[in-house]
């Protein structure tokens, strides 16, 4: 089952791949954004890195020769070509960690059907960390017993 998961999410990866060169090719000959706007990867590349480092939107759209509409818009671009990117390599890699689970868990089933208490623990060692990576154990309260102080630095509490 592992090695059929890791295929395909070799052939998903190698698919990705595929298409981010066929992209970046167009990009990098230019792609139009604008009537008459031109944006290369180059061009994507410099607003980001102006952006990191503080510029407004404003003053990158005033050193770019864009106005402020376009340079978002490229920002806003980049930064979802960017989460989609990583969010499909995490729910691939959160895929793989669940077979890997599911393929641990085969030699111990048998054996904690049998009354093994080692192989049992190892089921629901299991277990537990599949619910935390699918989000079924519901969030846990916690409660503190004892007595709160408020400090206040340069401020007289009893006169507050």
């Amino acid at each position: 089952m592992l090695s059929a998961l890791v295929k395909q999410t070799k052939a998903k990866r190698e698919s990705k791949v595929r298409a981010l060169t066929v992209q970046r090719s167009k990009v990098s000959r230019g792609e139009i954004i604008g009537a008459k706007t031109l944006l290369t990867a180059e061009m994507t590349e410099e607003v980001l890195r102006q952006r990191r480092s503080g510029l407004s939107v404003e003053q990158i759209a005033k050193a770019q020769g864009r106005t402020p509409h376009e340079v978002s818009k490229i920002i806003k671009n980049a930064l979802q070509a960017i989460r989609e990117e990583y969010s499909e390599s995490l729910a691939d890699v959160k895929d793989l960690e669940l077979a890997r689970l599911d393929e641990l868990m085969e030699p111990f089933y048998k054996r904690a059907a049998k009354g093994d208490a080692f192989a049992l623990d190892r089921i629901i060692k299991i277990m537990e960390r599949r619910a935390k990576y699918l989000g079924i154990d519901s969030a846990q309260k916690l409660e503190h017993s004892g007595e709160v102080i408020k400090q206040y630095i340069g401020i007289d509490v009893s006169k507050v």
